[in-house]
């Protein structure tokens, strides 16, 4: 199990990612089997982790967390939006909780007053360092 310590640490320690390669293959050797990658068009760049499924061995020990946080942090930094599709069909317990957990991070869904009619992702989470 992971102390917040080591957390601390282990976030920076490994916060200086040369591209979402890099990324992806440092979380996938943590147990954090991911399948994120940059999407871009003319009028967009955005994340778009496709598949996030901490390992059953690893699970509770707060690398779900450490995984989001460092995702926007790289997220931040690059001044890019992160859109995602939650799902429990990857082990989650309740689709509601995994959608609180995203909450948590600053995720809105998008619907009503938060509605983005240009991404059909279910929630997204807009950069703090917008980057033009």
């Amino acid at each position: 199990m992971i102390s917040f310590k080591e957390y601390f640490l282990l976030q920076e320690e490994n916060n200086n990612y040369n591209s979402i390669d890099e990324f992806r293959e440092y979380w996938n050797s943590q147990g954090v089997k991911n399948m994120t990658d940059i999407y871009s068009g003319i009028s967009y760049k955005y994340i778009r982790p496709v598949q996030i499924e901490v390992a059953k061995d690893k699970r509770k020990q707060g690398l779900g967390t450490a995984f989001m946080e460092d995702l926007i942090r790289f997220a931040d930094e690059r001044g890019l939006q992160i859109r995602l599709n939650p799902s429990d069909e990857l082990g989650a317990t309740s689709l509601g909780r995994l959608e609180r957990f995203y909450k948590r991070f600053g995720f809105v869904k998008n619907s009503g007053r938060n509605k983005d009619f240009s991404i059909s992702e279910r929630f997204y989470r807009d950069s703090k360092n917008k980057v033009k």
